[in-house]
């Protein structure tokens, strides 16, 4: 018996689409109105995701600096140099963690691995609510740093996959830019948690529990409704597919590699750009002492604890 178009029993080529049960081949170019179409949809949902994402996980580190003015140092009896270690050994964390995480990300499951990730560090930054000493705060804290250490390499090669070169640019800052709303909505978060007298956990405990949780749940959304690539696209018809798989591939000059090139590292040490790129963030990372002791030095200088939150807000401007 001969099978019928599209039953099911043979993969489908490339370019192919079924309607109306009759196999009809999809056009190999596209409009500009089929192009603006499927980025559209593209912006309201994969980027949406992304920035959810990365306003936690700047939310989740920089709590510390809220949480130090509402009794963390206080009950922990911690003197200035282990606060300021508590904020330094998150970083260790994100640096021990980063390449292994790049290893991983190009053999797994993109998505869904980084998916896994922030419900991780989200557990993780409940459990810093527990700790009554120094060293298993700062434990904590370098957990929590080696499980973020997946979210920025996995959005840069996520911003890749959905975007254009020329579209690199707006939509990266885009999601960098949740930093600035993060520190403004953390600092009214605590301002409001403390507030809240009804509370029978210290509000630096709450703030923790409370941020650790939306971060699992943003998690669990992310894994289960991020796209690994334009196939999975749930959000996109077979005929947006092959215009978002047309566009990239016209963007790149080769397929993707997944093996080490030493041409290409040297090539890239090499490149002006390259260290310029690296100073550019160093000199970016080096304010984040600023931030950590953004809290306590207003609060030192007259301001309660509530001013304090209301004062430090309008930092995240600058982001």
């Amino acid at each position: 018996m001969a099978k019928q178009p599209g039953d099911g029993h043979e993969p489908r080529p490339e370019g192919l689409d079924e309607k109306d049960g009759q196999i009809v081949e999809l056009s190999d170019s596209y409009t500009e109105e089929e192009e603006r179409a499927v980025l559209r949809k593209i912006d309201c949902t994969i980027l949406p995701l992304m920035c959810v994402v990365f306003f936690l996980q700047y939310l989740d580190k920089q709590s510390l600096s809220y949480a130090s003015v509402f009794g963390l140092i206080t009950d922990l009896k911690m003197t200035s140099t282990q606060y300021s270690w508590c904020s330094s050994i998150f970083y260790v964390g994100q640096l021990v963690s980063e390449y292994p995480f790049i290893y991983l990300m190009s053999r797994l499951h993109l998505t869904k691995f980084v998916g896994v990730t922030v419900v991780i560090w989200g557990i993780i930054c409940m459990c810093l609510a527990a700790p009554h000493n120094y060293s298993g705060f700062a434990a904590i804290r370098f957990l929590l740093g080696f499980a973020e250490g997946a979210v920025s390499p996995a959005f840069i090669t996520i911003t890749s996959i959905w975007y254009r070169k020329e579209e690199h640019a707006l939509r990266t800052a885009l999601w960098i830019t949740m930093n600035g709303v993060a520190q403004i909505c953390g600092c009214l978060l605590m301002y409001g948690i403390a507030k809240n007298t009804a509370l029978s956990l210290a509000p630096w405990r709450t703030l923790f529990l409370v941020c650790g949780a939306v971060t699992s749940a943003s998690g669990v959304v992310f894994y289960l409704f991020m796209p690994n690539g334009p196939r999975d696209a749930w959000f996109l018809t077979p005929r947006q597919k092959q215009v978002l798989s047309l566009r990239m591939a016209r963007d790149r000059e080769g397929g993707d590699k997944t093996s080490f090139s030493t041409r290409q590292l040297k090539e890239a040490l090499l490149d002006v750009k390259t260290w310029f790129v690296f100073w550019f963030g160093v000199l970016v990372t080096m304010q984040s002492p600023v931030l950590t002791f953004a809290s306590l030095v207003i609060n030192t200088i007259g301001y309660d604890k509530y001013e304090t939150m209301l004062y430090t807000a309008p930092s995240g401007m600058y982001f």
